[in-house]
């Protein structure tokens, strides 16, 4: 967001001014912004969904099979633990953490099979997409390895650093448990000892399930086409049957431990990810955005819940609205 404003302008400059004229319109002081319901509408170009169409003979579609599962895996791994630790009360030494950093310090990869004492990852001659997870020795090598256990401790020690930043004593006190040195108690946290052994099950089975279904839709978008070439019709609806799946798996999986947050963006990031990597030309493709603010009035009829349910406040209940657009 800093890029859109142009100097003198900046981001800082307007929060602050935001800041102000929420305290001027809803009269709660500074940094009191009372209820916002708070929009984002992202327009992509129409290339994103051409790059699912193109015609691909079956070895084309294996290598780039692959290549897609790693995208995703890393784009998962990057959105779902940034949207559950936005509220730092979330950083705990608890199962639910501790399952989300253990999994998100696996590398992505598109096979993995033991090696005596070590890993052979990403070969090119099988035609897996994912690793054999359920495997309880591979499912350990994977999170113990040394490239698995630095991610992680870089991950804890960015949280130490942002539990030191916050405003709250009890915050800060919780620091302590984010050191690199912790990683292996982590790790047991997500391996050994229940719920955390479940809820890295249910992370690993909703990234496979995901990375298998991109492969299945590329399989069967070349069979649609292939059979009308100049009627894609079956094919978009294939695509569009994929992101509704990925909304229905993530819910049923996982949205009870770490929310519906993520889930609304989901469907949406995995499809634009898998585009990236179908169509090299889209690699530095920046989507078009909206981000709307409403700040609510407190004396109103309107529920919050509503918002997410496509209903708007009237007009009579809005203090103040504000929107930041990016063109490019």
């Amino acid at each position: 967001m800093p890029e859109l404003f142009q100097r003198p302008g900046s981001l800082e400059t307007w929060y602050l001014d935001l800041d102000r004229a929420v305290e001027d319109a809803v009269g709660n002081g500074r940094n009191e912004f009372g209820d916002v319901l708070t929009a984002m509408e992202v327009m992509v170009p129409g290339s994103a969904l051409a790059a699912w169409l193109l015609p691909r003979n079956e070895p084309q579609r294996e290598v780039l099979s692959k290549e897609i599962s790693k995208s995703l895996q890393a784009a998962l791994k990057t959105l779902i633990p940034f949207s559950y630790f936005q509220d730092p009360d979330r950083l705990q030494q608890d199962a639910a953490a501790a399952a989300l950093l253990v999994w998100a310090s696996i590398p992505p990869c598109s096979s993995a099979r033991l090696d005596g004492d070590g890993l052979i990852l990403n070969e090119t001659e099988k035609d897996y997409v994912y690793w054999d997870f359920p495997d309880p020795d591979l499912r350990e090598k994977m999170v113990m390895n040394e490239k698995s256990t630095g991610r992680l401790r870089s991950a804890l020690t960015a949280a130490r650093d942002r539990l030191l930043a916050c405003d709250k004593e009890e915050q800060r006190k919780r620091a302590q448990f984010f050191t690199a040195d912790q990683a292996g108690k982590f790790q047991r946290m997500g391996l050994t000892e229940d719920p955390g052994e479940q809820l890295l099950g249910s992370l690993l089975f909703v990234e496979a399930d995901l990375v298998k279904g991109a492969a299945a839709v590329l399989k069967d978008v070349a069979a649609f086409l292939e059979a009308s070439p100049n009627q894609p019709l079956e094919a978009i609806e294939r695509l569009a049957a994929f992101g509704a799946d990925i909304t229905d798996t993530f819910h049923r999986k996982l949205s009870s431990i770490y929310g519906a947050d993520a889930l609304r963006s989901l469907g949406g990031a995995v499809l634009l990810e898998a585009a990236r990597v179908l169509d090299g030309s889209l690699s530095a493709l920046r989507p078009r955005a909206m981000l709307s603010l409403t700040v609510l009035r407190e004396q109103r009829r309107f529920q919050l819940p509503d918002f997410l349910g496509g209903k708007h406040p009237e007009e009579a209940e809005i203090a103040l609205k504000q929107r930041l657009v990016s063109t490019a």
